[in-house]
């Protein structure tokens, strides 16, 4: 859907705009080196410590919130967004949302907090076919566009991998200015504002589940409890025999 003509041709349009206002305010060269800095992105999940086990240590596979449900793995919580997730998801991915996994753009392998405090950072060339990024959360975008779960979703809000620079420079030109420095960059490409509705990033959807062997590494906090020092040390053992590693701090 990323690679049609409609969605490209709207995000070509979307970009001249961007990179012309950026032109007359003087800090295209900042936008640019914004755009070849998000080429470097990683796609990060933030989960708890005992789903990540599950994944590294109990051999489980990463599956999408319609497979939990389905699998009777999760629950579907009391909240806005349970409540109406499935018509959201299935007007964006019309017949395979039940496929999809959700991650975020990350610049400094930092995850939502609201969603977790670990972060499985994810191999690039185990993903990078089958993800596609989209310019926020469904459920604000939609708002924002006022857009009718009915129709379509007006192309030129998501894009695929390898042009994920396109969709960052498009969706926060504005946040840019002469005066911004490289350091600024991760945090303008992910505000995080705690919960799981307040944070302001770029969605990452990968079609199908996950394994161990998709983690790069896993960092978080360092571990409070006895019991989650011991799970830690499992972790990191258990990364290490398959390539990655555990990082906490």
């Amino acid at each position: 859907m990323a690679q049609s003509p409609p969605e490209q041709r709207a995000l070509a349009r979307r970009l001249k705009d961007a990179e012309t206002s950026a032109r007359a305010a003087g800090y295209s060269e900042v936008l640019e080196r914004f755009g070849s800095a998000v080429l470097s992105s990683d796609a990060v999940i933030a989960r708890s410590l005992a789903i990540v086990q599950d994944i590294v240590e109990g051999g489980r596979t990463y599956t999408s919130y319609h497979r939990q449900l389905a699998s009777g793995a999760r629950l579907a919580e009391d909240n806005e967004w349970d409540r109406t997730r499935t018509q959201v998801e299935a007007a964006i991915f019309p017949n395979f949302h039940q496929e999809i996994v959700f991650g975020s753009l990350s610049m400094d392998e930092r995850g939502m907090a609201g969603y977790g405090a670990y972060v499985m950072v994810l191999k690039e060339p185990l993903i990078a076919r089958r993800a596609s990024v989209f310019e926020a959360n469904p459920f604000i975008l939609a708002e924002k566009l006022g857009w009718l779960l009915t129709k379509p979703i007006p192309p030129g809000h998501r894009a695929t991998w390898s042009e994920r620079h396109m969709l960052a420079k498009v969706k926060l030109h504005a946040e840019l200015s002469e005066t911004t420095q490289d350091a600024d960059f991760p945090r303008i490409l992910a505000a995080d504002h705690g919960g799981t509705g307040n944070s302001d990033f770029i969605e990452v959807h990968i079609y199908g589940p996950l394994s161990k062997y998709s983690i790069k590494k896993v960092v978080g906090p360092q571990p409070r409890t006895r019991e989650d020092r011991l799970i830690a040390d499992r972790l990191r053992r258990k990364l290490a025999e398959i390539g990655a590693a555990l990082e906490t701090a």
